[in-house]
């Protein structure tokens, strides 16, 4: 599995991130130090898939499936 680490920079917390990823993938999970895995499907995009992630405070690990 392929994983993509994240750092939130901006300071307002409710900002929305979408991850896109130019290849397909059939979904991820997405670990922060503070919370539960949350498994995340993936939408597909004009190029690849996208990643809807939930709201984290400073960084998320997304772990790639397939």
């Amino acid at each position: 599995p392929s994983v993509v680490h994240l750092v939130k920079y901006a300071s307002r917390s409710g900002d929305q991130v979408t991850l896109g990823l130019p290849e397909r993938r059939r979904g991820a999970v997405f670990y922060t130090p503070e919370g539960k895995p949350v498994r995340l499907e993936a939408h597909p995009a004009r190029q690849g898939v996208e990643f809807h992630l939930p709201p984290f405070s400073v960084y998320g690990a997304l772990v790639l499936e397939g």
